[in-house]
């Protein structure tokens, strides 16, 4: 008896995950066969397992994801599993264990992940158009973050050439301000962030000292600039 109830949840279990996988697969049809969009729609490729690498190029540790894929003509798609891969710069969406589908970036206009959500911009370093999660949007000013996941190379005996540590994945975070149609680079010391307010800065020094707030979370970065937009 204890086996059959131990077979019938393995078979849940198996269910599941099956009907999670159709739903991804399902909607990547869906998004494949729009014929606005079919034939530059973006890619199919294999998840690398980055065995001898500590770490993930991806943003979201995980592929428990809920998201909505929006292009720049207004379609609106539903996706399960999706994910930002933060070394290649691209939105991926897992269709089977093996592999994942990369969407051409040059028709997304925005990308809900969670309760992140993500636009492009052009990047003023890089001189091309990036993905950056928004924290706050206004029209006078919108803040915004860009992650790149780099890999750093594990340290290595001189004398014998072993590697003594495993090479990793590692998150560089920058903060940009987009004002007036150009993105500026920022520096979240809280001198130079007060300056960001201008005549305002006072009532934001209060409200951040009041409240207990910190401009190194992001959840406090949006109440900060949300009351900036409501003085």
């Amino acid at each position: 008896m204890k086996k059959v109830v131990f077979l019938f949840f393995v078979f849940i279990s198996v269910l599941s995950n099956a009907q999670s996988f159709f739903n991804v697969n399902r909607n990547v049809n869906h998004y494949l066969s729009d014929s606005a969009i079919k034939g530059d729609a973006g890619s199919t490729r294999p998840v690398k397992a980055n065995n001898n690498i500590d770490g993930t190029p991806f943003l979201f540790n995980n592929w428990i994801t809920t998201g909505v894929l929006e292009t720049k003509d207004g379609k609106v798609f539903e996706l399960n599993e999706i994910n930002y891969d933060a070394k290649l710069d691209q939105m991926v969406v897992k269709i089977s264990k093996d592999s994942i589908f990369s969407f051409n970036s040059g028709i997304i206009h925005k990308v809900v992940i969670n309760t992140k959500v993500f636009k492009r911009y052009l990047d003023p370093e890089l001189n091309r158009n990036s993905f950056y999660e928004v924290i706050s949007e206004s029209n006078e000013m919108s803040l915004l973050k860009r992650s790149i996941k780099k890999i750093r190379q594990g340290s290595v005996n001189p004398m014998t050439k072993v590697k003594l540590t495993s090479d990793s994945f590692i998150t560089n975070e920058d903060y940009f301000l987009f004002v007036n149609g150009e993105l500026k680079k920022q520096i979240l010391s809280k001198r130079k962030f007060l300056k960001i307010f201008d005549t305002k800065s006072t009532q934001i020094k209060e409200f951040i000292n009041t409240n207990d707030l910190s401009i190194r979370k992001d959840n406090d970065l949006k109440k900060i600039f949300n009351y900036y937009d409501a003085i």
